[in-house]
């Protein structure tokens, strides 16, 4: 078992999240943090509910995303986001970090 903090940290290190700069809503980094505990780790390009549900089937507790649960930006909770939502917070110990550098890192 691996410990969240670690990984969110060297992802970030790695990465350089604090050096370049990305598209506003990209809010890159932790977004959702669970008991602080890592498992199993699954990625996917978008955040979604289809995939929160693969997540919970296969056991994943860190998902981590190309595009993040704000990447569309803040907009009112609709039918569809609030699928996505309940689904989110059903996962309870679920972990959600998204990383979408558009620019090279070396």
């Amino acid at each position: 078992m691996a410990a969240l903090n670690e990984i969110v940290g060297y992802c970030d290190s790695y990465l350089r999240l604090g050096e370049i700069q990305d598209y506003e809503n990209a809010l890159n980094g932790l977004q959702l943090e669970n008991s602080g505990q890592v498992t199993k780790i699954a990625a996917a390009v978008d955040f979604s509910s289809r995939g929160l549900e693969e997540c919970a089937k296969r056991g994943a507790n860190l998902l981590i995303v190309h595009h993040g649960m704000f990447w569309p930006g803040l907009r009112p909770v609709s039918i569809r986001s609030s699928a996505i939502t309940r689904s989110s917070l059903q996962h309870s110990d679920l972990n959600r970090i998204s990383r979408s550098s558009k620019k090279k890192v070396n």
